[in-house]
């Protein structure tokens, strides 16, 4: 039989402040889909310091969001190329090392939110 539990004693904290979450049986919670929960929670904390809005409050046009997300992407591509590339040249260890510094420097807001502020707080270009 499973457990039930009440959406206020869910440990999952992507989830516990959604409206309408639905309860989840605890032992099926999954620990790595919660520290994604729990890194979205994290960059959005710095999105908001930084830029004093969140994503739902920006007023950038559609044009805008859809140039950031592409700055995005194309920012994760020459990561991948670039752990790639050490992977191909020095084998996995090097790479790993990439990893590291990458999540040190996203964790220190080195990287990510790359468009421009202009574009974050939706002033138009």
């Amino acid at each position: 039989m499973k457990l039930w539990l009440d959406p206020g004693s869910i440990n999952c904290t992507c989830c516990q402040d959604i409206p309408g979450c639905r309860n989840v049986p605890k032992e099926e919670t999954d620990p790595i889909v919660d520290a994604v929960c729990a890194k979205l929670q994290s960059r959005s904390a710095v999105g908001i310091k930084k830029y004093g809005t969140t994503l739902s409050g920006n007023a950038a046009t559609v044009k805008e969001k859809l140039t950031h997300i592409q700055e995005e992407l194309m920012d994760a591509a020459n990561y991948v190329e670039w752990l790639l590339q050490d992977y191909h040249s020095y084998g996995v260890a090097p790479a790993m090392e990439a990893i590291k510094m990458m999540e040190k420097e996203m964790a220190q807001d080195k990287l990510g939110y790359a468009a421009s502020e202009s574009v974050l707080k939706g002033d138009q270009k």
